[in-house]
């Protein structure tokens, strides 16, 4: 039987971070008592093993600017105005995937990208795309929502947020994940 973990620090990641006092306030689940996952001997040796990309100190930068720009008030406008913000910062300069206008040959992240015979429109969508549209494959499909907006609770629709990503998902015979996410 594994030993209940002790809390963790807050992540250096974060040094900012505060939790709100709501959290501070909640009550604390009882340590989980499960055998680990992985064995504490892999998991340290895999990780030693590990290498950063090389520019990850940029990349950890722009999801700082992005939290900047959350705590100071900018990403409270109306949610849609604000995709091509977040995509930029959170999937292009964080996490390196590109769009058409960074390679004509293909591209990963398509904004507003019809699926499915229906036509529906989705936020965003990760997969394989190209100037020859038949041949596009979306993988995830992104639903965005502003900071207000619960993202398992219908708000002014029929459904929530994560019902309408897997809407959009099961149109699209090869996508088998959603990415939903306020900003």
């Amino acid at each position: 039987m594994a030993k209940p973990s002790k809390p963790l620090p807050p992540s250096s990641l974060f040094p900012d971070y505060e939790p709100s006092p709501a959290a501070a306030k909640a009550p604390t689940a009882p340590p989980l008592l499960r055998p680990l996952l992985f064995h504490k001997r892999l998991l340290r040796d895999r990780i030693a093993q590990h290498t950063f990309l090389p520019d990850i100190t940029e990349r950890h930068a722009q999801v700082l600017k992005l939290i900047a720009m959350k705590q100071a008030g900018k990403l409270a406008a109306k949610e849609v105005s604000l995709h091509g913000t977040y995509l930029q910062y959170m999937f292009l300069n964080a996490l390196g995937y590109t769009d058409r206008g960074h390679s004509e040959a293909g591209w990963q992240l398509e904004p507003e990208k019809r699926v499915g015979a229906s036509n529906k429109s989705v936020d965003a969508a990760l997969g394989f795309f190209s100037a020859e549209k038949a041949r596009d494959v979306v993988i995830v499909p992104l639903e965005l929502k502003g900071l207000d907006h619960p993202l398992d609770l219908p708000k002014g629709r029929a459904l929530s947020p994560v019902q309408q990503a897997w809407d959009y998902a099961n149109h699209e015979k090869s996508s088998r994940w959603i990415i939903v996410a306020n900003y």
